[in-house]
């Protein structure tokens, strides 16, 4: 049985907004994704797991942002984090433990020290981990702050990113880290490329990215053998997640990317999964997903 553990969606609002815009992250879009698990065949062609699947070891997760969406099948469990007061995640899961699905949800706020009160309720209703998803995160801010307007950079800015972007993701990983270790799981993190370039919502966004990606390096060698840390690093993604952009700021961010689109979610959750079930000599990395827009 492999057992994943998805702090998704757990993304608070930014800063003086109301409750009602607390969505989820840019990644949580219908997909279907499968990958196969075979601990005793960790020497074959990890390029064959995705996209396979297994009658017992199979983890199919699809995902829909604003209307939560999720399915754990054949034997995958899946625990996923939603805000308390969110009455979608709730709902869905619901719908989709009615048909079946072995999901259950999380409810509980990342950034506010209580981490590893919820990561040990995922651990006790599924007696252990094989996955981490490290996917909570907020841009502090609804329209994008330029690294000029420090006045703009508050203090209550700086402390909701980190809290939820950086603190958080460290609390969740050090609760889960024991019983990854039994497991020889995986653990993927929610960077961004505005960590790695002068673009981004704000200085305190990027600067609690890059922090991620620092923590992943660091831990893959604290954690090895055991366990195996990676990143991934979006672009400019499709989605109501987001600063808002405007039409021409969209099609500009299209023109500049070599592939000629922008990401969707798909494109973040395929890697998710390749990085949590295959790839076992992929450790420390951070994975850049944005079409080539940061080249």
């Amino acid at each position: 049985m492999s057992r994943c553990a998805s702090f998704l969606y757990d993304i608070k609002s930014p800063v003086n907004a109301s409750s009602t815009a607390r969505i989820g992250g840019p990644w949580l879009r219908p997909r279907r994704l499968a990958c196969e698990r075979n601990q005793q065949r960790r020497d074959h062609d990890p390029l064959r797991t995705v996209g396979k699947k297994s009658a017992r070891h199979r983890c199919s997760v699809r995902h829909r942002l604003g209307d939560f969406e999720a399915e754990a099948e054949a034997g995958c469990t899946v625990a996923l984090n939603h805000l308390p007061d969110d009455p979608r995640a709730p709902e869905e899961v619901s719908k989709l433990r009615a048909d079946g699905y072995d999901v259950f949800g999380v409810p509980g706020v990342i950034g506010d020290g209580k981490e590893a009160e919820l990561v040990n309720v995922a651990l006790d209703k599924m007696g252990g981990l094989d996955l981490l998803v490290n996917n909570a995160g907020t841009p502090g801010a609804r329209k994008s702050i330029s690294s000029s307007d420090l006045d703009l950079i508050t203090d209550e800015v700086w402390s909701a990113v980190l809290d939820t972007n950086l603190i958080g993701l460290f609390r969740c990983t050090r609760a889960a880290a024991p019983s990854l270790r039994q497991s020889r799981g995986a653990i993927v993190s929610l960077a961004s490329v505005s960590a790695l370039t002068s673009r981004g919502s704000s200085l305190a966004y990027a600067a609690s990215k890059a922090g991620i990606i620092a923590i992943t390096r660091h831990l893959a060698q604290g954690l090895a053998p055991e366990i195996r840390i990676n990143a991934v690093a979006p672009g400019a993604v499709d989605s109501t997640w987001q600063i808002e952009w405007t039409e021409a700021q969209r099609q500009s961010s299209i023109e500049r990317t070599p592939l000629r689109r922008r990401c969707v979610p798909e494109d973040i959750a395929e890697t998710i999964v390749y990085l949590g079930f295959a790839a076992p000599m992929i450790t420390g990395q951070t994975i850049v997903i944005d079409g080539g827009l940061t080249l």
